[in-house]
């Protein structure tokens, strides 16, 4: 659902106009003046449909069976789907290194239809191309140091701009300083935007240093491996093979994509040392992003030491507007 389903929504939006100026035609309660002088937005407005403000609503169609809301609902179940996440989503995928982020980013783009963007893949291309910014942050990132803020925040402005986003993106790795998160504001503000959800998934330090050194990735699509927890089936045809009691090492040899057969990379900085410098940054420069998007009331705890779909399912909520899940559509 998103921007590969526009043209479905609009055909969803035009027959909810029609069906209800035919309700208000029959009530006689329609306003005019209100209409008259409201500014037609030039996205499809289901959003209001689920907060009532028109006549056909989802939650409408669970409690008048037949209804026009039902009618509509039944033919176009996109509906509720589309709903549950709209206006447009500007989300940031929050955590400590290993907390999962690259795991769920793939997940939120195959429910929302909404691009993630890495500002960790995109400098690590700038770093496999050898460009003047890509050297620059290559000695920085082997240190496990943060990018500084006017590298990031120069490729982050130009991306978003991108078509593809035009109904919404997800922020993997962005912000990571409260300047960076101020320059995201002034940048958004500049639209009538703002950040719509923070998810901040949480998990211990102590389990962070298995997922950190285990963890491998593919390149070209950001899946996310582990040796140990969610190993490749390459690997696991490899171990299949090995003598009891032999243990076998993870290489890009036996390291491959489940669904391109690519090799797997490391990080340079998934090491022991480079994690505890990592971490002590995110608590100095990073935690404080937390507080400045808190007053808004869209920061939302996922607890991420759990099992990869029950954290899913906890992400899927957060992401879910608040009276929606009360009312459970």
């Amino acid at each position: 659902m998103g921007c590969g389903n526009s043209k479905a929504l609009v055909q969803i939006q035009e027959e909810l106009t029609r069906i209800n100026a035919k309700l208000e035609g029959e009530s006689g309660s329609v306003n005019q003046s209100k209409q008259s002088t409201r500014k037609k937005s030039s996205v499809p407005n289901v959003f209001q449909v689920v907060k009532g403000r028109n006549k056909v609503s989802p939650e409408g169609a669970t409690k008048r069976p037949g209804s026009a809301s039902s009618v509509v609902i039944e033919k176009h179940p996109e509906v509720v789907h589309f709903a549950r996440y709209w206006p447009r989503k500007i989300v940031i995928l929050f955590g400590k290194p290993g907390a999962g982020k690259g795991t769920q980013a793939p997940k939120v783009t195959e429910l929302l239809d909404l691009p993630v963007l890495s500002t960790g893949d995109m400098l690590r291309a700038a770093v496999d191309a050898i460009t003047p910014v890509g050297q620059k942050a290559a000695s920085i990132m082997k240190k496990g140091q943060l990018v500084p803020d006017d590298i990031v925040v120069r490729i982050v402005e130009e991306r978003i701009m991108h078509d593809d986003c035009k109904f919404g993106f997800c922020l993997d790795g962005f912000p990571r300083t409260k300047p960076q998160a101020e320059r995201l504001d002034t940048i958004l503000a500049i639209y009538g935007e703002r950040v719509s959800d923070v998810i901040d998934l949480n998990v211990p330090d102590e389990v962070l240093l298995e997922r950190i050194t285990g963890r491998w990735s593919h390149k070209a699509s950001g899946r996310s491996y582990h040796v140990k927890h969610n190993p490749p089936a390459s690997f696991v045809l490899y171990e299949s093979g090995l003598k009891r009691g032999e243990k076998g090492e993870a290489n890009e040899e036996n390291m491959l994509d489940d669904e391109t057969n690519e090799p797997l990379y490391r990080r340079p900085d998934d090491n022991a040392d480079a994690l505890k410098e990592r971490l002590e940054n995110y608590t100095k420069q990073t935690m404080p992003i937390l507080e400045h998007f808190g007053h808004l009331g869209i920061v939302k705890q996922v607890d991420a030491n759990q099992d990869v779909d029950a954290v899913w399912e906890d992400l899927k909520t957060a992401l879910t507007r608040r009276y929606l899940v009360e009312a459970q559509l």
